[in-house]
């Protein structure tokens, strides 16, 4: 919470109409800005970035810093070990997280185009002068007597979905970066290498059916794509799709699905042999209605993590990017955790962990809390922090949760 008396430039501040429909757009429990009497105070989430107002510009830096944030997408999205370092050192806090990720974003399609774009054959079919291809021979017996004929024939062309996506991405980086040269040399690359594709309107759904797409021949478009698909999750892109001046638009990027997507690689990467894990796994048949005459769907339970053993469930894991050293659980959370608990057979005892990042350099002890009401299961329930800074600079090995969850 930064209140009107800690910074002087928000002493007296004023939010504009406009300053009010920004923040309206970015949808609750992203960033909360009070007009007081003495000024303005703001209250940040989970998210980190920046916000552009008219007469401010609010940036919200990560506990754990900003280069650990770059780690924990190398990291979570598992790109090469070098992919992220020169965007790291660029800019450290002055710039903020968007020019991180557009110089990263950059620097991967300049290293791709360098490799070759990707290309297709695609079918073609136009009115030509001179023949190519197959001549379509029922549409030209409809022209008799005209010099052009109707070809069908293939063209090599790297108009393609996917350099289109990477085309878009630039765009939307170069408007959303703080620092204006970064911002021409992310359009002079777009209009170096993309100048001839179509242009396209991104969605999240659309770059991760992108994502899924590729195979083999295409594996090297990944890195890149991952990198757009995080801008194009942090712009609030629905709101921002036409081409237009560049105005700084709002990027605030989503802490708790980050650190989730670092969870969910470290344990598939270290569960030992016979564990498996299951991700935002939805379960259904924990609840049913009764009587229902709004039809209402069933609800259903989707832990972040759940740990198997053998292909049974031995532990649930929640996933929270809060700082759990200063101050207790939520009643809420605690309520989650042991519906969770009660929810997935693990016997007489149950575990279920809630994940937390530690700060840079920080060392917590685990806590744990336990429901214990006769008649029913017990659920112990372990709070239980994440050294991100030693899992990026030491490896997986640093941190050794699996001793906790195979007790």
């Amino acid at each position: 919470m930064e209140r009107p008396a800690q910074h002087p430039v928000l002493k007296e501040a004023r939010l504009a109409p406009e300053d009010r429909l920004t923040l309206e757009g970015l949808g609750p429990r992203k960033l909360l800005i009070r007009e007081l009497l003495s000024g303005l105070e703001i209250e940040t989430f989970s998210h980190i970035g920046s916000v552009g107002l008219s007469g401010l510009r609010v940036s919200i830096i990560p506990k754990i810093g900003l280069a650990n944030v770059m780690g924990m997408v190398r990291y979570a999205y598992a790109f090469h070990p070098e992919s992220l370092t020169t965007s790291v050192d660029y800019a450290q806090a002055v710039s903020g997280l968007a020019d991180l990720l557009a110089e990263a974003l950059l620097h991967q399609v300049e290293r791709l185009a360098r490799r070759g774009l990707s290309s297709y054959y695609r079918e073609t079919e136009e009115l030509l002068l001179s023949p190519r291809g197959r001549l379509c021979m029922q549409s030209a017996a409809r022209r008799m007597g005209r010099v052009a004929i109707t070809c069908r024939y293939d063209d090599y062309t790297a108009n393609s979905p996917l350099n289109q996506a990477l085309a878009e991405g630039l765009r939307l980086a170069a408007l959303l970066v703080y620092d204006r040269d970064l911002a021409f040399r992310l359009q002079r690359a777009r209009d170096r290498y993309f100048a001839d594709q179509t242009g396209i309107q991104l969605s999240e759904r659309s770059v991760q059916e992108l994502l899924n797409s590729l195979d083999r021949r295409t594996s090297h478009y990944r890195e890149p794509l991952s990198l757009v698909k995080l801008v194009v999750e942090g712009c609030r892109l629905s709101r921002h799709q036409s081409e237009g001046p560049a105005t700084q638009f709002s990027f605030l990027l989503n802490m708790n699905l980050l650190f989730e997507k670092f969870l969910e690689r470290y344990f598939q990467r270290t569960s030992p042999f016979g564990y498996n894990v299951l991700t935002q796994s939805s379960q259904s048949g924990h609840f049913r209605y009764v009587l229902n005459p709004h039809r209402w769907n069933t609800p259903t339970l989707r832990p972040d993590l759940l740990l198997l053993k053998r292909g049974r469930v031995v532990a649930v894991g929640d996933a929270k990017y809060k700082n759990r050293t200063d101050a207790p659980p939520s009643p809420s959370d605690l309520y989650q955790l042991t519906m969770y608990g009660l929810s997935f057979p693990q016997g007489s005892w149950r575990q279920v962990f809630l994940f937390h990042p530690l700060a840079s350099g920080q060392t917590d002890q685990p806590v744990r809390v336990e429901y214990d009401v006769p008649g029913v299961p017990r659920v112990s329930i372990c709070l239980l922090g994440v050294p991100v800074d030693k899992i990026l600079e030491e490896g997986d090995e640093a941190w050794g949760a699996w001793e906790w969850i195979c007790r």
